[in-house]
């Protein structure tokens, strides 16, 4: 330890300036992933949502952060909320210094019987639907 009290303080108050002059916290906040595809669902698509994460790192190391994501390019039915779907990962000169989960942000129930069976009778009918004609008006 140290002989006194502003001999200590000095000491604690020089190591503090050292910690912030050297180091820095990363903060992402929460925000939104890509929108996917879904096969055998409700929907046709979903929305995702990366995690937040905070990474304390040297100022030096802050600057050279890289993000790589990852993500399945098609998802199946069923799908609940913070099913993960994906991640990002942040390096540093190749090291890993943290990592973030992507998740789905809505349910997507699987399609059923009698949904199918509306949709494509809907498709039907627009696709066959006969059109209107417009009456001749000669004059």
């Amino acid at each position: 330890g140290s002989s006194t009290k502003d001999a200590r303080n000095s000491l604690a108050a020089s190591l503090l300036d050292w910690g912030f002059s050297a180091w820095s916290i990363v903060t992402r906040p929460a925000e939104n992933g890509p929108t996917l595809s879904v096969h055998g669902g409700t929907k046709d698509s979903c929305q995702t949502v990366c995690a937040p994460i905070t990474i304390l790192l040297s100022k030096k190391d802050a600057a050279k952060l890289q993000t790589d994501t990852v993500c399945e390019e098609t998802l199946t039915a069923p799908l609940a909320v913070g099913d993960v779907v994906g991640k990002v990962t942040y390096t540093v000169d190749g090291k890993i210094v943290g990592t973030a989960e992507i998740t789905v942000t809505e349910d997507v129930p699987r399609i059923g019987f009698f949904e199918l069976f509306r949709r494509m009778l809907s498709a039907f009918s627009l696709c066959c639907s006969p059109m209107t004609a417009s009456p001749n008006v000669e004059g």
